[in-house]
């Protein structure tokens, strides 16, 4: 009895290992996703600002027919 008791202590443990592991896969995952978001708003404000350039530079232009 002892000895399945060890062995099914051993056993969690070795779960509960892998578990943090993954946990801390896990972790640096959603850091990565986050500081992608964060790059990802700035070049979107970026193109925004692109954007609100060149509708004023192209109202400077008049087609004639």
């Amino acid at each position: 009895m002892n000895e399945l008791i060890a062995a099914a202590t051993h056993q969690q443990a070795a779960v509960s290992a892998e578990i943090s592991q993954h946990l801390g896969s896990i972790e640096q995952v959603a850091e990565r996703n986050l500081q992608d978001a964060h790059e990802l708003d700035g070049d979107g404000q970026e193109l925004s600002q692109l954007a609100g350039r060149l509708i004023a530079l192209s109202q400077r232009f008049s087609v004639s027919t």
